[in-house]
Order: structure tokens, then sequence, then C-alpha cells
């Protein structure tokens, strides 16, 4: 996944990579977004996007930027797989570059909330 930073925000000056957590599963998604944010902040709301799904952002107390997306499960999704994504055992979907160190990456920071 890839974004830029909107004209109606202010270009970060800190850490440049965003994780972006994905998936289906709104009580695990939800979970890891209220651990990650546990001494951090909330920098977008979780609320339904104009894409349909829930989305929103927060950083960790580390200063990492996170992205969490839930799926709307009623709506059909445009694309099911995208290259540079993982789907790991738990069912959510992560993207980032070196995807095998994602899964003990989020592990590693929910667990130090």
């Amino acid at each position: 996944m890839a974004s830029d930073t909107p004209k109606s925000r202010e270009l970060p000056t800190r850490s440049s990579v965003t994780v972006s957590l994905s998936g289906e599963d709104e009580v695990k998604l939800t979970g890891y977004r209220e651990k990650l944010v546990r001494g951090g902040s909330v920098t977008t709301l979780l609320n339904k996007a104009p894409w349909g799904d829930s989305f929103g952002m927060v950083v960790d107390k580390f200063g990492t930027n996170w992205m969490v997306n839930i799926a709307d499960v009623a709506a059909e999704p445009a694309v099911a797989f995208v290259p540079g994504d993982a789907e790991f055992r738990d069912g959510v979907t992560r993207s980032l570059v070196g995807t095998s160190a994602t899964e003990n990456f989020c592990a590693r920071r929910c667990a130090s909330t």
C-alpha cells in the first residue's frame, strides 16, 4: 500500500514509515489499535471511510505511524490481494516491505504497550 500526505495535512518531519494493518476481524484489529495508541496519539479517528471500510490512524509511543483498515465484509472487495501484502495465520493482512518481519514487529509493539 502506498499513500501520500494530503494538502490539508502538514507533512510530517519525523518517521516517514507507516505500517498498515488491514483485515476483516474487527475485534482483533480494534484490539491492536487500542494497544498501539496507549502512550501514543490518535491522528485520525476510526470511522467509516469513503471506500466503505472503517479506517483510522495512530502514532504509537515510539513515534511509528500506523494505519488500521477494517474491511466492510458486506462490500465486494475491489482487490483481493495486492503484491507486497502478506496474510498471516491470524487472518490480518499487513503491508510493509519485508513482510516476514511485520508480524513480529507488530507483536513486539503491541506487547510493549
